[in-house]
């Protein structure tokens, strides 16, 4: 622990920045640098979880349990102890105890690190700027790969252009004793002023200084504060190291959002649904218009399998109106176009596109009014009436509906069996394809990021699957993403139009009909710079083919990096969002549209506001200001309430 402490007080005194740097050793006409966690990382956050990813890769392909990650650890302490030189990987192996090969192992090791490995950009630009400048430079490196494998990574990163190349299992010499330091200088003939640069107090800054060279102490670990969280798996590690070590300087709060939790979750969704697709039959369908960046985000990463990927234009209202006319009975209707929270007349009226002068001889035929709430006992309603009314009123357009549809599908050759993908909740398009589809015998299988079960009857015939599974509607996961679904929906807006229907195109083929774009300006530009640097994590994590086959891209990781953002919004979150604009019904800002003071006065609008919230973790925090455990209040609420 002291010695932590007095570690982080050299680092704090001594360590300078990159922009820093060069200021320093501009004069200079020698300059060396350090090799690891100083011209490249790893993604990883200590040499040693290295061993544990070889671990992972290793019991997974020969389905054991080796703990190579140990016994590595151990071999490497013993051949120190029992070698008085400095010691290669070939050393460390000559003690490893198991069963396993080893010359498989320790060629998987030396694999694993050149594809860990990453260039450390902020110290190579000032590397490269020595190497413009024509200082020569020479790279010294306290390590037991050697030289020829340390070549491969430089070689991988781009660092060029450097004198020589000097590592102590090489020399039988180390920074760590000095006497690494003594060779460089008398094999160079080295007489002006050095400068040497790395990130271990002792083998890099103490040591060069104690036989008169300068050197200069870099910081080890980034002090770049991150919207991720870090978490004890191995997984995690990766990602948290990947960020750190990769994510763009530059990027603005938005663009942090992206990076670091959208990325992460169109990556996880992607991996799901590759394995989901493996034996997939016929077309896979992504339906417009929040599939978009799934669609594009699965084909950076798998490029190779998207022959039979088609992004269709379709949308809840649209796909509905097309099977009004098929619906069976009124129970079959009120489940399938009216949601709990919206459960007005008038919502069926807008559900069936009754115009409002219909509507108006509807009520006086009846004697009802579209401001009924339909789930009331004792409302008043004719269930059998009102559903025969409705169903004559769209028969006409709906069967010519269907009928655009059906020949919409068979211009993209869509047999009977296909696959719809989308974000989810309910599947309701997919009941309408399925319905569709009825009379031919086929089949549509819907592949979802969540699947809610607010209605089983609809969804219990329906062959679905979701990433993060299907779940009960009282579920904690559930109420995760309906407390903030504002704000996930959000993340997948697109600047198109709504489908509202088909129609024959000049061409004679059919063509969707959309409504204008519903997003403002300041919306779509914000929502485009979070989507670019998703997009930006999936194409480095494509890049860094190491991460997309060793990070287990499970629900569970993906949903703790989600709530850990969502469910405890900072106030810089606060600030940066609470005037996005969330289209629903109607058009809701993310905040509270008033302060506390207003709402301490005005407690039916503070009601009103927080029930029409769609990200009410948000509304609580934007008004209250104070960090409190809000979303855990609401979900003991709605469990007492749905018991």
């Amino acid at each position: 622990m002291i010695k932590k402490s007095m570690q982080k007080i050299v680092y704090d005194l001594c360590a300078r920045n990159a922009d820093d740097i060069y200021k320093e050793i501009k004069r200079a006409q020698v300059i060396s640098f350090d090799i690891f966690d100083t011209l490249i990382k790893r993604n990883v956050p200590k040499p040693e979880d290295i061993f544990s990813v070889v671990e992972h890769l290793y019991d997974t392909k020969n389905r054991v349990k080796s703990d190579y990650c140990n016994k590595r650890i151990k071999a490497e302490n013993v051949a120190r102890s029992q070698i008085d030189r400095e010691i290669n990987l070939d050393d460390i192996y000559n003690y490893y105890v198991g069963n396993e090969s080893v010359e498989g192992l320790k060629s998987l090791e030396i694999d694993t690190e050149i594809k860990f490995c990453v260039p450390n950009y902020s110290i190579i630009e000032v590397f490269n700027r020595c190497i413009k400048d024509g200082k020569t430079v020479y790279l010294i490196s306290d390590m037991y790969h050697t030289g020829e494998t340390i070549q491969k990574i430089l070689d991988k990163c781009g660092i060029t252009g450097y004198k020589k190349m000097y590592v102590s299992c090489d020399e039988n010499k180390t920074k760590a004793r000095g006497d690494l330091f003594f060779h460089v200088k008398n094999e160079n003939n080295i007489k002006g002023e050095w400068i040497h640069i790395g990130d271990s107090i002792r083998g890099d800054y103490t040591n060069p200084r104690r036989i008169g060279i300068k050197s200069i102490l870099i910081r080890r670990k980034s002090n770049r504060k991150l919207l991720i969280k870090h978490y004890d798996s191995l997984s995690s590690k990766q990602l948290v190291s990947f960020i750190t070590n990769q994510e763009p300087t530059g990027y603005n709060y938005y663009q942090k959002i992206g990076y670091e939790i959208l990325g992460p979750i169109l990556c996880g969704f992607s991996s799901w649904l590759k394995e989901r697709l493996k034996d997939n039959k016929g077309k896979v369908l992504f339906l417009a218009r929040d599939s978009k960046l799934l669609l594009e985000a699965y084909k950076i990463l798998y490029e190779g399998n998207t022959e039979d990927f088609i992004y269709f234009y379709i949308s809840r209202k649209a796909s509905l109106n097309c099977v009004l006319d098929l619906i069976n009975s009124y129970d079959e209707m009120i489940e399938l176009l009216v949601p709990k929270d919206a459960d007005r007349v008038f919502d069926l009226y807008e559900a069936f596109n009754i115009p409002e002068e219909r509507r108006k001889e509807i009520n006086n035929s009846l004697g009802i009014n579209e401001d009924i709430y339909i789930h009331d006992k004792g409302n008043g309603i004719n269930k059998e009436r009102l559903f025969d009314v409705l169903k004559k009123e769209v028969s006409t357009a709906s069967s010519e509906q269907r009928t655009l549809l059906k020949e919409y599908l068979n211009d993209y050759g869509i047999g009977k069996d296909f696959s719809v993908v989308d974000i989810g909740w309910e599947g309701r398009t997919q009941w309408a394809f399925q319905r569709l589809n009825q009379s031919e015998g086929g089949n549509v299988k819907g592949l979802y990021f969540g699947i809610i079960k607010k209605y089983p009857k609809l969804t219990e015939k329906l062959e679905m699957s979701a990433y993060l599974g299907s779940l009960k509607n009282t579920d904690r996961t559930a109420r995760v993403i309906m407390e903030t679904v504002a704000f996930f929906e959000t993340l997948f807006l697109s600047d198109e139009g709504s489908t509202i229907g088909y129609e024959k195109g000049a061409d004679g083929h059919v063509i969707p009909k959309r409504k204008s774009a519903d997003q403002n300006e300041g919306n779509l530009k914000i929502v485009k710079m979070i989507q670019g640097a998703a997009l930006q994590f999936v194409k480095d994590i494509k890049e860094s083919q190491c991460l997309v086959d060793t990070i287990s891209w499970d629900s569970e990781l993906i949903m703790k990096i989600y709530e850990d953002y969502t469910l405890n919004p900072s106030t810089e979150m606060i600030r940066k969002l609470r005037g996005i604009q969330f289209v629903d019904k109607d058009r809701r800002t993310l905040g509270a549209k008033h302060n506390i003071l207003y709402y301490v006065f005005h407690l039916s609008e503070f009601h009103k506001d927080i029930a029409k919230s769609l990200y009410r973790v948000f509304f609580l925090k934007d008004v209250f200001k104070i960090s409190m455990p809000y979303f855990d209040m609401l979900y003991k609420f709605y469990s007492i309430k749905h018991r």
